[in-house]
């Protein structure tokens, strides 16, 4: 442990920033958050004094407090002339700083808990309505009591340790000299927000899917906060984003978050963006690591956004087709093959988001998670094989639906006899035809290699000549021959029989050729990825993880839009009830 430091710390001002443009930032600063604090105050106001019997169950203190502190700080980092006068009197150690500097981090640990008691408040609304108010009269309190007490479990050192200011642009900062040495306050803050951003996660995609299920059965209050909770986290997605530059990258330790670095300091700025600003002349370190974190992250969060959307929807079209609207979907074969094109999807976009991407686009858990992985493991190899079958899946799944929107056309009259018998026959096609092109990875060594700034899973082949690519290929391509030929001849048939052709049954001709169109996106990419050995590289592993991603998500959003009925009875919030 280090002494606690009480000499004299002094600095130089810097002079060299304008004052003029410096003060309008602040003045730009007041504004926004002025605008936060009144509203922040107003609805402090209105839940505790004149609402506080129907509000008596919310609470908005963090939010406030943030901002009141974050005008008095950056008083002193955007308005230079303040910093002469100002910084003789926060040489010593000082009380005053000491306590703003606990204060403004304990309200920060806060606001995580905060996160995650809203996010579970409203998971738990549409998990159990008939409960729920019962649950949070006993809850709540606890929550409170948590907000009190879990922000010291990390800003324990900082209340311990040495506050002092130290120079920042033209003006000053707080920082601090740690006592506990390992008890970095920016580790205890990603724990914290990481953990709040776990909860975000899981319970706004149960909260999303539950609320576009039974819209019916909750409020019409309940559906504005659960609204309102969701663009919270949304924002809260930036924060965890920024969050783990900070804590795990060095270039940015030491500052408040890589976005502000690169907007504030004029150094770093030149470096990342030297087409714009002149580079510096001497560097500490190199600032593509700053770059290539932020990328990296803000990647997987727009991944992340776009498949927990296809997540939704697949589940809410597995739920309909084989639940909710049973009776009728069954009687549609195309139906019954498109369910099992979503639950491979699902497989793919639930290991895509919680283990394939997330380690591939967050630099930071490559070395805290990878050394788990350095042994053979049981969980990489069942990983791995059942998402290359779950691609050999949608392959064979692709055949089945361009081939049963050509006997469509082509046989009207037997095609739902003919597809009442091959339909299980397709069904147990997806179990066991994959497993032709995944066999030699079920008996190899599974084993993850750098990519990028994160980790990805390979194998080393067991049989030399069986390479998942090259059977992938086999499949693809065989897939995207169908494809172009039953698509071709549904379209032509399709123009010459249009009025003997029922309106639902031409909706799934629309749907089938608009999904075939997205197949062969992927068809493209592995022919590049099979006969190009130019092409070959990460950008065309990227490419290629796009376009399954396209392929994947994109099935659902085209279902959903081409067809009405599935429209209503998956998104019935949205437009109301089935018209059909």
């Amino acid at each position: 442990m280090t002494p606690y430091n009480s000499s004299e710390i002094s600095f130089v001002c810097k002079s060299e920033y304008d004052s003029f443009w410096e003060i309008s930032k602040y003045v730009g600063t007041v504004v926004y958050l002025g605008i936060g604090l009144i509203l922040h105050l107003s609805i402090i106001r209105t839940i505790l004094i004149t609402e506080r019997k129907y509000y008596a169950k919310s609470s908005f203190f963090q939010s406030s407090i943030l901002i009141f502190l974050a005008l008095f700080v950056r008083l002193f980092i955007y308005v230079p002339p303040l910093c002469p006068i100002v910084s003789p009197y926060f040489y010593n150690p000082s009380f005053i700083l000491q306590f703003l500097y606990a204060i403004t981090n304990l309200a920060r640990f806060a606001k995580s808990i905060t996160q995650i008691a809203m996010v579970l408040n409203r998971m738990t609304c549409v998990m159990i309505p008939t409960g729920y108010d019962s649950l949070w009269k006993k809850l709540t309190p606890t929550v409170w009591i948590a907000i009190v007490i879990l922000p010291f479990g990390g800003t324990w050192n900082c209340i311990i340790s040495r506050v002092y200011i130290e120079n920042f642009r033209g003006g000053f900062t707080m920082n601090y000299i740690k006592a506990v040495e390992w008890a970095a306050l920016s580790k205890f803050q990603s724990i914290y927000i990481l953990t709040a951003l776990f909860f975000t996660v899981f319970c706004t995609i149960v909260t999303i899917y539950k609320l576009i299920l039974i819209p019916g059965r909750v409020k019409s209050v309940e559906k504005s906060l659960c609204l309102s909770s969701i663009f919270i986290s949304s924002t809260f997605l930036l924060v965890a984003g920024t969050q783990l530059a900070v804590a795990f990258c060095s270039v940015c330790q030491g500052s408040m978050s890589a976005i502000i670095m690169i907007i504030t300091d004029s150094k770093l700025r030149a470096c990342i963006f030297p087409y714009t600003w002149k580079p510096m002349k001497t560097r500490t370190a190199s600032p593509s690591k700053v770059r290539a974190a932020i990328w990296e992250v803000s990647k997987f969060i727009v991944t992340a956004m776009y498949q927990g959307i296809g997540l939704i929807l697949h589940l809410s079209i597995i739920k309909t087709i084989l639940i909710t609207e049973r009776k009728y979907y069954k009687r549609c074969s195309f139906y019954q093959i498109f369910v099992t094109d979503s639950i491979e999807s699902s497989i793919l976009i639930i290991f895509s988001l919680f283990f394939n991407q997330l380690f591939m686009y967050i630099p930071p858990l490559c070395p805290i998670i990878g050394p788990y992985f350095y042994n053979p493991s049981v969980f990489l190899q069942f990983l791995y094989v059942i998402i290359n079958h779950a691609r050999f899946a949608k392959s064979i799944t692709q055949i089945a639906m361009v081939l049963n929107r050509m006997t469509c056309v082509m046989m009207p009259a037997g095609y739902d006899h003919m597809w009442k018998k091959l339909t299980p026959m397709v069904w147990v096609s997806l179990v066991v035809f994959p497993f032709g092109g995944t066999w030699n990875c079920i008996i190899s060594r599974v084993y993850i290699g750098p990519f990028r700034g994160g980790f990805t899973m390979n194998y080393i082949r067991t049989v030399e000549w069986a390479a998942v690519s090259f059977f992938q290929s086999v499949f693809i391509l065989t897939a995207l021959l169908f494809t172009v030929i039953c698509t071709t001849v549904t379209v032509y048939k399709l123009f010459m029989l249009s009025r003997r052709i029922k309106s639902v049954e031409k909706t799934l001709f629309l749907s089938s050729i608009l999904i075939s169109i997205i197949f062969l996106l992927v068809g493209a990419t592995q022919l590049a990825f099979a006969f190009c050995s130019v092409c070959q590289g990460s950008l065309l592993y990227v490419l290629q993880l796009l376009a399954f991603d396209t392929f994947t998500v994109g099935s659902a959003v085209i279902m959903i839009i081409t067809d009405k009925r599935l429209r209503y009875s998956v998104l019935p919030c949205l437009w109301g009830p089935k018209k059909i």
